[in-house]
């Protein structure tokens, strides 16, 4: 029951964050932090639902609440998209994708957790082994064959902005990180004491 009212209270705050944002809440590491607590809660939930094995939980809401945990320690300020990220269809899909993948690796983490503890025969008040291998199984093809059907996406919008010319939108952000860090890292050195 509170798995699920978290579960709620995170898919509203991601609601309301887009909506505040004007684009899905994954540009920064804040956000997407909460998404992917958000995707491991949903992952659970799932695997819970259909397996009847609440005992998931045990590794999948502490993957959850560490990752709501470090979102505390980083800033929550909402800045504008690069460039490059401006187009919110590619990137919320994008993002979209890999919560759902890292969520399903979560489950699929703990199901081999679960698995490793325990001697062949199984262990009292444990899922059997056979169970969590198949939970573990499916958890892994559904983290790898979902991001795989969006490959299609990111292919057809990126052969579209360089037959459009548009490349430099592409990648003029990768190029201005790199020179801000290049400039960084030569100022950096130069005040370093001499030796």
């Amino acid at each position: 029951m509170i798995t699920w009212l978290a579960f709620a209270f995170l898919t509203a705050w991601m609601i309301f964050r887009t909506i505040a944002t004007g684009h899905g809440p994954f540009a920064n590491m804040y956000e997407f932090s909460i998404a992917f607590a958000w995707g491991t809660l949903g992952g659970y939930l799932y695997f819970e639902r259909r397996y009847r094995q609440r005992i998931l939980a045990l590794v999948a809401l502490p993957v959850a609440l560490v990752m709501m945990w470090y979102a505390t320690t980083i800033p929550s300020t909402a800045e504008p998209l690069v460039p490059a990220l401006q187009n919110n269809l590619l990137l919320s899909v994008h993002v979209a994708v890999a919560i759902v993948a890292y969520g399903t690796f979560s489950i699929a983490f703990g199901a081999a957790l679960l698995h490793l503890i325990q001697p062949a025969e199984g262990r009292r008040g444990l899922p059997k082994p056979e169970l969590l291998d198949e939970i573990g199984y499916r958890a892994v093809v559904i983290g790898f064959g979902v991001p795989q059907l969006a490959t299609p996406l990111a292919r057809t919008f990126s052969t579209g902005m360089l037959e459009a010319g548009n490349w430099q939108t592409l990648y003029q952000f990768e190029l201005d990180r790199k020179s801000t860090r290049l400039n960084s890292s030569h100022e950096w050195i130069s005040r370093m004491p001499s030796s």
